[in-house]
This record gives C-alpha cells, sequence and structure tokens, in this order.
C-alpha cells in the first residue's frame, strides 16, 4: 500500500480497516495491530469454526467496501488473508503463537483473499 500509494494511503487504510472492523465484532473481541500490515483478532470463547465465520465476514466486508482514494472516483481494493488458532490451555500459548506468526509468514501471493486455520 505504501509503496504504490504513499503512507498517507496506508495510514487512511489502517483507519479504514478499523472501521469496516467496528461494524462486525462484538464487544469483548480484541482487535490489535500486530505489525505492518498485520492484525490479530482475539475472540474469547469462540470455536475454530465460530472464528472463521467471523473472518469470512471481515474479508467480504473489506473486499466489498475498498479505500476511497481521494482522488475523483479511484478506490483501492483492500484483500485479507485470515488464520486461526484456538488456546487449548497453559500449556498451548507457544504452539498457537507459532502458528498464528507462521501464517504470517506466508507469502500474501499464495494467500491474498483466504482463511487458513
Amino acid at each position: 500500500m505504501n509503496d504504490t500509494y504513499g503512507h498517507e494511503a496506508g495510514d487512511k487504510a489502517l483507519r479504514h480497516i478499523t472501521a469496516v472492523y467496528r461494524t462486525i465484532f462484538r464487544s469483548g473481541a480484541l482487535f490489535a495491530r500486530y505489525g505492518g500490515e498485520e492484525f490479530i483478532i482475539g475472540l474469547p470463547g469462540a470455536s475454530i469454526r465460530e472464528a472463521g465465520e467471523v473472518a469470512e465476514r471481515l474479508r467480504t466486508a473489506l473486499e466489498g467496501e475498498p479505500l476511497g482514494n481521494g482522488t475523483a472516483g479511484e478506490f483501492i481494493p483492500i484483500t485479507a488473508s485470515f488464520g486461526a488458532a484456538q488456546y487449548a490451555g497453559a500449556h498451548d500459548k507457544v504452539d498457537s503463537f507459532m502458528f498464528i506468526h507462521r501464517l504470517f509468514s506466508l507469502p500474501t501471493s499464495n494467500c491474498r483473499t483466504c482463511y487458513i486455520d
């Protein structure tokens, strides 16, 4: 985003993603920026299936609401890829985190708009 449209557009995209997120997620969900373009969504009490459904709702909402670039009629498509891990107790902390971290390491060309569990 920043390389193609500039840092101002990148900042606007972060605000846009957050605004779309707020229309979908219930209170109590955690939404945090993990890296440059990565976010973590915590869904306390949700199953992997429910997390997948939520991810798909957010993915399609972002796809359906491209970012207005301020130029007459120009819109920038926002794509998203998701992975899910379920925390299974104290012994599982490292495994769940490492799974999520590996997902962020996938080249986006392999998974431009998808969900992996």
